[in-house]
């Protein structure tokens, strides 16, 4: 519960109220009991859970919805459980600092408008039964008016073009006006700030975290103790980021005092003030630094409101592409323009610190453009690459080679990535043998029942009767995808015809799956390695694997290449 104790300061009008303690208790683990069932009446909401980030999300939703009483069923190994809640120390701190989108309630604000927390679970077989109960300081249509209330105060602020020290300012000098310290030492919350104009040093605190960072302004809500009146008691305040650092606040002590004594003063100007341990660790000070010297407004800045991302390269994008993303920075005047890109993909696209783009895969990625001065503001830019449908830099060169040569029909120049058919394949080398004899049509009739009334059935027919390729019986199988070892074959049978000279080889080979090249074929393979028609995949010739058409172009280029057609 909120201690309920405070400092009297005679000769002013108001107290300092310490903040509130956390009852964090955590039961001791119980093993080997029955199935555990849910707290309370038996109306507390369950859920189930297999992760430790389900677990601290599903938290964190139900503290948003201030459910006082609920059960989450969480199905790992004991060891689990055991280190993600018993033994974990970053437990509250992970449940407080989910991003709850569209809200400022999360972290600070969320945590310290909890009075009471307990979780204790009970663990049996492959899951453990977690019931969490808890105390808020405000219910959820409470916290409905505390949003409203907020929006209303800061649109009749009228801040939204303000520089960061004149958002601070302004919100600073609202609650000073509107909020008086609460004597009775019973009013905690921002709601009793806003609704009832009166609260303790916590309530102070927790409303200028709450408006402070609707406005736009980085800032933490601050717990520990202060010193005053020659006695040290518990105290709440806040720390505000403006360019580069941070700077601490009391707004109560600057109403209770009537001054600005305690307004964006760095640490030595907050000597009386002593943070509870969390907020002294090195890596809070790495992510909060401290401004060396108390705030001069002639360093004020003038944050981004917006930032804008377009492009003038269209909408398709293709591996290998490289643009410019074009950021637009409002307001103009802005102190600090400079932004932080990145990628949530650099294997899709990668980008550098000019917002220079490179599409480095297929895929989905989003660039995101950040501002550095502290506001949070951002922009997206979400780009899909293909693979563009043209040949890969290595087989390029033949690609080219066999189309001034007319031999790729028009249909079979795109789709290069596409396993090739047997059909396509005899197309493509019944045209290198028209081209290399300068003539060639098959003679008699389809040799095959499965190409009659196929627009390459002649072509198939040809290779028949030269010997290059023999078919299944009556059937040839056009539509089914060429092998490498078939393709082998093929390349031998073809330069045999073309050239009248043996293809066949004894050549040693060095690939480590030779084992795996069917009988028939092994002649043929040696063949294309001792050629150089064919290569393998490092210490590997796959032998079964589908050869694509930029594959099977590459391969007949070779031979155009290798005798001189």
């Amino acid at each position: 519960m909120p201690v309920k104790h405070g400092i009297r300061r005679d000769d002013k009008k108001k107290y300092w109220k310490p903040a509130v303690v956390m009852a964090i208790a955590v039961a001791i683990l119980r093993t080997c009991l029955p199935a555990a069932t849910a707290s309370g009446s038996g109306t507390a909401a369950e859920f189930s859970v297999t992760t430790y980030e389900s677990f601290i999300e599903t938290v964190a939703q139900q503290y948003m919805q201030r459910d006082p009483d609920f059960t989450i069923r969480y199905t790992a190994s004991l060891s689990e459980v055991q280190n993600s809640i018993k033994y974990n120390n970053r437990l509250w701190e992970d449940i407080f600092s989910v991003d709850i989108p569209g809200t400022t309630s999360d972290l600070d604000y969320l945590h310290n408008n909890m009075s009471q927390m307990r979780i204790s679970y009970i663990y049996s077989g492959t899951s453990a039964v977690c019931e969490l109960t808890q105390t808020y300081l405000t219910s959820q249509a409470q916290e409905k008016y505390v949003n409203s209330a907020v929006g209303t105060a800061l649109a009749a602020l009228d801040i939204d073009d303000s520089t960061v020290y004149g958002k601070i300012k302004a919100i600073h000098s609202y609650i000073i006006g509107l909020v008086d310290y609460d004597k009775t030492l019973s009013r905690f919350s921002a709601y009793d700030a806003l609704y009832n104009r009166s609260a303790v040093c916590q309530g102070y605190a927790l409303l200028m975290y709450k408006m402070l960072m609707e406005a736009g302004v980085p800032a933490r809500f601050i717990s520990g103790e202060a010193f005053a009146g020659g006695v040290r008691g518990s105290h709440a305040w806040n720390i505000v980021k403006i360019g580069r650092y941070w700077y601490n606040m009391d707004v109560t002590w600057d109403d209770s005092y009537d001054t600005a004594r305690y307004f964006l003063k760095n640490n030595a100007g907050f000597s009386d003030h002593f943070r509870d341990s969390k907020f002294t660790t090195d890596a809070f000070n790495a992510a909060h630094p401290m401004a060396p010297d108390d705030f001069d407004p002639a360093e004020d800045v003038k944050p981004v409101h917006s930032i804008s991302l377009s492009h003038d390269v269209g909408e398709a994008f293709a591996v290998g592409d490289v643009f410019m993303l074009a950021a637009v920075v409002s307001p103009v005047d802005a102190t600090d323009k400079t932004l932080s890109w990145s990628s949530s993909d650099p294997g899709v696209a990668s980008v550098d610190s000019t917002g220079r783009v490179t599409v480095t895969g297929p895929g989905t990625a989003v660039i995101k453009a950040s501002a550095n001065d502290g506001t949070g503001k951002s922009a997206d830019f979400t780009l899909t690459a293909v693979v563009p449908d043209i040949p890969n830099t290595w087989a390029a060169g033949y690609v080219s080679a066999l189309n001034g040569r007319g031999i790729i029909p028009p249909e079979l120049n795109s789709g290069f990535r596409d396993g090739i058919t047997r059909a396509e394949f005899m197309v493509l080398t019944a045209n290198i043998i028209k081209y290399a004899k300068g003539s060639g049509s098959p003679q008699g009739g389809i040799p095959f029942a499965d190409i009659s009334g196929s627009p390459y059935q002649d072509h198939i027919a040809l290779c028949y009767q030269l010997g290059i390729i023999e078919g299944d019986g009556n059937l040839f199988r056009p539509d089914m995808t060429l092998t490498r070892e078939q393709c082998a074959k093929i390349i031998s049978c073809t330069v045999k015809a073309i050239n009248g000279t043996e293809t066949l080889s004894n050549a040693a080979l060095p690939y480590a799956d030779t084992p795996l090249i069917a009988g028939w074929a092994l002649p043929y393979v040696r063949y294309a390695y001792e050629t150089g028609l064919m290569q393998g995949s490092g210490e590997s010739f796959n032998p079964q694997d589908v050869l694509s058409r930029e594959q099977a172009m590459t391969v007949l280029g070779r031979i155009i290449e290798k005798y001189g057609w």
